[in-house]
Parts: C-alpha cells; structure tokens; sequence
C-alpha cells in the first residue's frame, strides 16, 4: 500500500475506511462468479463446503450433488452435533416432569 512503512503489515483506521467506502460500490459474487475467480486464481482450487448449512450427516451428500464443492469440510458443526440432539432431548424430558397429585410444593 502507497504510503505505508513496511515495517507494519496492518491497516491504519484511514486506510481501511478509505477501502471500505470504494468497496461498497461494487456488487458482492454471485456463487457461480465466486468459483469461476477462484478457478481463474488457482485452476486446481479445490472447494469445500463448510458452515451452518451442514447441520445433519445428510446435509454433506445434498452440497455435494447441488454445488460445485469437491468434499465437506466439518468445523464447529461437528462438535454441536454430537450435543445439540442430546440436550434438546433432555431439556424435553425434563420440562414433562410434573409433579405428583397431591405433592406439596414450596
């Protein structure tokens, strides 16, 4: 970048106002256009799908026949796969206790 010392490789609150405000002006990718500039960039790009979109084991064959990923790449999603089911089910369990005919509450 013009102007700035070498020895920072970081944006200066200036700069980045200047590059958000000539940004804006421009239109976001379609996903199509994504994939063409990043086969323009690396032609052997190989593409993931990753994210909120895979909630479910089912969910990785559905990106992978609609898109144009190569695999599925699993970050946080796979930890909260493991727990969300689990506590949903025992967060149920517990909001069905009812008490006992007859039992004193305090």
């Amino acid at each position: 970048m013009a102007g700035s010392s070498s020895s920072s490789s970081k944006l200066d609150d200036a700069a980045l106002e200047a590059y958000l405000r000539e940004v804006r002006d421009y239109p976001l990718l379609t996903r199509g256009e994504e994939v063409e500039l990043a086969r323009k960039i690396k032609s052997d790009v190989v593409l993931l799908a990753h994210g909120a979109a895979l909630v479910n084991p089912e969910d990785g064959p559905y990106m992978l026949d609609h898109t144009d990923c190569h695999g599925v790449q699993l970050g946080s999603s796979i930890e909260r796969m493991a727990v969300e089911r689990p506590l949903e089910e025992r967060a149920t369990a517990f909001k069905d206790i009812h008490f006992p005919a007859g039992a004193q509450r305090w």
